[in-house]
């Protein structure tokens, strides 16, 4: 008896079946592909259904204080006693009650705390400075 004959069995991995699953993988895969993407269904508007676009600084209300003690209520120059009158004249029918005060860097503070006051007692619920 002869041990360790060469007449025992080979061992090589056979790829055939390899490269068939994988080629019929990939053409599941290039199938099923296409049949799964999606797409939504918009309306674009038409050229005459298109919103008018407004310019933001015409619904602003803002209040202008030249270093001279003038105002200026949107380009318009208001005097300081019918100051109250014009700012509610203003804020009237408006959603948000918000004003611009833009004065001039010279001005004393107590002179534009007084303008502030001037304003909510107008009506104006929040005056920013800029």
């Amino acid at each position: 008896m002869a041990v360790g004959s060469g007449g025992g069995v080979k061992s090589e991995i056979n790829v055939t079946p390899l490269v068939d699953v994988v080629l019929v993988l990939l053409i599941i895969f290039m199938v099923v592909t296409p049949l799964l993407q999606k797409g939504f269904d918009m309306e674009i508007p038409k050229e005459s259904q298109a919103d008018v676009i407004v310019d933001p600084t015409s619904l602003q209300l803002i209040l202008t204080v030249k270093g001279d003690s003038r105002m200026f209520l949107n380009k318009t120059e208001v005097n300081r006693n019918n100051l109250v009158e014009e700012v509610s004249k203003a804020v009237t029918g408006r959603k948000e009650k918000v004003m611009f005060l833009a004065a001039d860097g010279g001005l004393d503070y107590g002179y534009v705390v007084q303008l502030m006051d001037l304003c909510r007692q107008a009506g104006v619920e929040q005056v920013a400075l800029i």
